[in-house]
């Protein structure tokens, strides 16, 4: 055993050595989101060799999958060779909302496997590594592989989806007036704001591509009457003149540089009396369990971003013409930083 600090109990390897083996959690956890076994076991247990039938694959293999599965709380085992979902197993369902199997197929595809074996790269250079180890950048893949981008596009929906009710439920700074959401995707975020906030109109910004298909959250809650849609390219400029000025998950995919050039865009958009609030994972001081600073790695890797404290966040800001005015955290990992124009 190692050493520890007097008082405390000695460290034990074993700690360390199943930190080590998570990826085959991991691996599992894809198995199972690939095959849909989740979906085959929605309507109650089944049998591993049914299973196999359903799931075409070798019923021993399968059944070795499932019982590692069960040891780790995704199944549960009522009888031998019978297996059915947990309650947490139940997230790895297509049809349950809050599902996680997009992400996990995405966590687990060649293509993101093969990007995080080039880490230690982007360590020694500072750069992305997907374009080295893919052949290309994270979203040209994406625009030539419509398959993998449809996965990640759920992923990245169902990633959220959990989240915009805790934004919603920490959200004090707008209840009418106008909102942009700047790159707002399908628009699940300004949905979920529009329906608690009767009094307010949104602007969906995003790509031309994305904002033209219409059947996005705005349209499947009925809110196209309170809501715009806008194409463009926030790196050349947003929509001006709004009260609010709301960017989720945008400025972590991108360096210091470009998060500047998408700032400074926001800000000459913005009236004086405008509020910039960016939805992001606020890295935290000291050394606490922190996801933000394991997604910082997933940025570093993938596209080149990274996730931020609050100081490199206040001094983004300040040189874009903006002082940060307060961080509020939500009931997720995710906080709301708000700042105003200077």
């Amino acid at each position: 055993m190692a050493d520890s600090p007097t008082g405390a109990p000695p460290a034990d390897p074993a700690v360390l050595r199943n930190m080590i083996f998570g990826f085959w959690s991991l691996r599992a956890i894809y198995v199972a989101a690939e095959l849909g076994v989740a979906d085959h076991l929605a309507s109650g247990p089944r049998d591993s060799e049914e299973l196999a039938k359903a799931c075409q694959t070798d019923a021993s293999a399968l059944y070795r999958v499932l019982r590692a599965l069960a040891s780790v709380g995704l199944l549960s085992e009522p009888e031998p060779r019978h297996f059915a979902l947990t309650p947490l197993g139940q997230f790895l369902r297509s049809d349950t909302p809050g599902s996680m199997r997009a992400l996990a197929r995405m966590l687990g595809s060649h293509w993101h496997w093969r990007t995080f074996e080039g880490i230690l790269e982007s360590v020694r250079t500072g750069e992305p590594a997907m374009a080295k180890m893919v052949g290309q950048p994270l979203y040209t893949y994406l625009g030539q592989n419509p398959e993998q981008e449809k996965i990640f596009d759920h992923s990245m929906t169902s990633f959220s989806s959990v989240e915009n009710d805790a934004i919603r439920d920490a959200w004090a700074f707008l209840t009418s007036g106008t909102l942009v959401d700047v790159g707002g995707g399908r628009g699940h975020l300004l949905a979920t704001l529009l329906n608690a906030h009767p009094g307010l109109r949104g602007i969906l910004f995003d790509r031309p591509s994305v904002v033209a298909n219409e059947q996005d959250a705005v349209n499947a809650h009925g809110l196209d009457a309170r809501c715009e849609r806008v194409g463009g390219d926030f790196f050349e400029s947003v929509p001006s003149g709004a009260d609010a000025y709301l960017l989720k998950y945008i400025l972590h995919n991108w360096n210091d540089e470009r998060t500047g050039a998408i700032l400074r865009n926001c800000r000459r958009a913005m009236k004086p009396s405008a509020r910039l609030l960016l939805v992001e994972q606020v890295v935290q001081p000291g050394n606490s369990p922190d996801p933000a600073k394991l997604l910082d790695l997933e940025m570093l890797v993938l596209v080149g971003g990274r996730e931020r404290t609050e100081e490199e966040f206040r001094g983004l800001l300040a040189d874009s013409g903006f002082s940060l005015v307060r961080v509020v955290p939500t009931r997720r990992a995710l906080s709301i930083v708000e700042a105003s124009p200077v």
